[in-house]
């Protein structure tokens, strides 16, 4: 539930060394994070939407967020290409 949730994203700030109150990071904010992680790591999205407790698909793609650092793999693979 969202106890569970709220002290992970504690234990997990505290552990980063970033202050949540002053970024106004709440616990919701993880969900995100660890959803994109878990993706790019190659994590099948079935399981974590298991784990999230999201039924489909599209409620998954809102909590992904891949920005450029996300991406440089893929562009590797493609510059290999047309080398």
């Amino acid at each position: 539930g969202s106890v569970w949730w709220q002290e992970k994203f504690r234990a997990a700030m505290k552990k980063a060394k970033i202050d949540a109150k002053a970024r106004q990071l709440v616990a919701h904010c993880f969900r995100h994070s660890l959803n994109t992680i878990l993706r790019d790591q190659g994590v099948p999205a079935e399981k974590i939407r298991a784990t999230m407790g999201w039924s489909n698909e599209k409620t998954q793609d809102g909590y992904t967020h891949f920005g450029s650092e996300h991406l440089k793999g893929q562009a590797d693979i493609i510059d290999g290409i047309f080398k």
